[in-house]
């Protein structure tokens, strides 16, 4: 008697912790519940891993941004210096201007 009191006891608590608290299921429905209650586990997991996958994709797309403005913000400058000053006598190549070594 006392072990199928631990059993229902044990049940009652992992139903509490799959969401159909207060309904303990037995038999054929404990099954479908389990069954249930892994599911929601794997999906738990799948979207835990596309929000992180979307925080880096989002990171990754700041960065790429930041990159992007730099060369642009470069580009007018070199342009407005030509203006200003004529242009140079030794070229600079575009790679140069990225790389920051003019």
């Amino acid at each position: 008697m006392a072990v199928s009191r631990i059993l229902s006891q044990a049940r009652a608590l992992f139903c509490a912790d799959c969401g159909v608290a207060g309904r303990v299921p037995t038999g054929e429905r404990l099954g479908q519940t389990l069954k249930t209650c892994a599911s929601t586990a794997r999906l738990g997991r799948a979207t835990r891993e596309e929000k992180n996958r979307v925080k880096d994709l989002k990171r990754e797309l700041a960065r790429k941004d930041r990159a992007m403005a730099k060369t642009a913000a470069l580009l007018v400058l070199r342009k407005k210096a030509s203006a200003i000053w004529g242009v140079r006598s030794s070229p600079v190549s575009q790679d140069q201007i990225v790389r920051g070594t003019v």
